[in-house]
């Protein structure tokens, strides 16, 4: 996973100007592109605390028998 992100981030900074040089793209406004950022920031970062969430759960110790479910 971390060489897909790796290769992802490599190909939006390096490659994408690039090819969008070549076809004429002259780029976003300042202001969509921190938007943009700022979404995919914060997507990210509730993706990661849902995985956290996700393998919390699945490592957490069964309740002894007997006791209630907290």
């Amino acid at each position: 996973m971390a060489a897909g992100t790796a290769n992802a981030w490599w190909g939006t900074t390096q490659m994408l100007p690039i090819a969008a040089g070549q076809a004429g793209a002259k780029g976003g406004v300042t202001w969509h592109e921190l938007v943009v950022k700022l979404t995919h920031i914060t997507a990210g970062l509730g993706l990661v605390a849902a995985w956290g969430f996700l393998v919390a759960g699945f490592l957490k110790m069964p309740a002894a028998a007997g006791t209630p479910n907290a």
